[in-house]
């Protein structure tokens, strides 16, 4: 599985861009302008004015995360059905195979949160940075499976014209 990974630096290279470009570049060019939001804390709602460069950045981390995350799904599974057909005929059990694509899964998802986490730090600082990095935690693990169940359906030109469609319609 780590071996099929590793075949494909354009996906580690997405790792360094991705990131860069919807965090960074968004930071860089978003108007200095108030936005309201309305938060529910305790049972109230309540409506907050803030700067838009603020909170930008922590809103385009997630979106980083999800499309780096499902391209890892995408990926892990497409390029992987002719070994793992191959590790089945060996004798290799497919619980053995299962646990292996989803511990890739698993570290990959990681290393996207990780990365986009890191860049995000570089242009926004939130209160609770537990809580939003295991949010986003959920949300890459959450993507990295929908682009594995999107892959044997749509292929890898496909799936990747999926992943970044739903994404811009967000």
């Amino acid at each position: 599985a780590w071996r099929d990974a590793g075949r494909n630096p354009a996906l580690w290279a997405l790792f360094v861009i991705v990131p860069a470009v919807f965090i960074w570049t968004a930071d860089a060019v978003t108007p200095d302008e108030p936005i309201t939001l309305t938060l529910t804390e305790a049972g109230k709602r309540i409506a907050t004015s803030y700067s838009m460069p603020a909170v930008h950045g922590a809103t385009m981390s997630p979106i980083a995360i999800a499309s780096l995350a499902a391209l890892v799904g995408l990926f892990a599974v497409a390029d992987s059905r002719i070994g793992d057909r191959r590790a089945a005929l060996a004798g290799m059990r497919v619980a053995a195979l299962l646990a292996a694509r989803l511990g890739v899964l698993t570290i990959a998802a990681l290393a996207a949160t990780a990365i986009s986490l890191a860049a995000t730090a570089v242009v926004f600082d939130a209160v609770r940075w537990p809580t939003y990095s295991l949010a986003n935690v959920l949300l890459a693990l959450t993507y990295a499976l929908i682009g594995a169940l999107i892959a044997p359906i749509f292929g890898r030109v496909g799936g990747v014209f999926l992943v970044f469609l739903s994404h811009s319609s967000t």
